[in-house]
């Protein structure tokens, strides 16, 4: 009798384990796009960028900011300017005026790392979110 409530026990734990963890399982597959887009909402202010192999200053004070209607804001270009964009499997490939890919990878919630050939040239853009929107909206 001892042995039939223990499995008892062991498979009604198993039951509630697998009643929260199946929605889970179910929705973290679910629109991955969706969670990239919503990875790259916000501004992102640029650090460091490398033009090559060699860190560049002419890009000082650029930035990124993405918006959820597949457009961004940059001033990378020398303006600032919209551009529309697509995500893809690893980034984003910017549609207008000319489409670039952009390999994007988030190494923290706050920091991200753009690659690109832009023009010809290989650029590094290393840029972390800029908060302060954020916590003024939270005020």
């Amino acid at each position: 009798m001892r042995l039939n409530q223990v499995f008892t026990s062991t498979f009604i734990k198993l039951l509630c384990v697998g009643a929260i963890v199946s929605p889970l399982a179910i929705f973290s597959g679910c629109g991955d796009k969706e969670k990239g887009i919503n990875n790259l909402i916000g501004k992102w202010t640029v650090t460091k960028a490398y033009r090559g192999s060699r860190l560049t200053e002419t890009l000082e004070d650029a930035y990124f900011e993405f918006s959820s209607d597949t457009s961004f804001q940059t001033n990378i270009y020398n303006d600032d300017a919209s551009y529309r964009y697509e995500l893809t499997d690893n980034g984003f490939n910017q549609l207008t005026p000319d489409k670039v890919s952009f390999e994007a990878n988030l190494t923290g919630i706050d920091s991200l790392k753009l690659e690109a050939t832009i023009r010809g040239n290989e650029f590094v853009f290393l840029a972390i979110r800029d908060t302060t929107v954020v916590e003024l909206i939270s005020l």
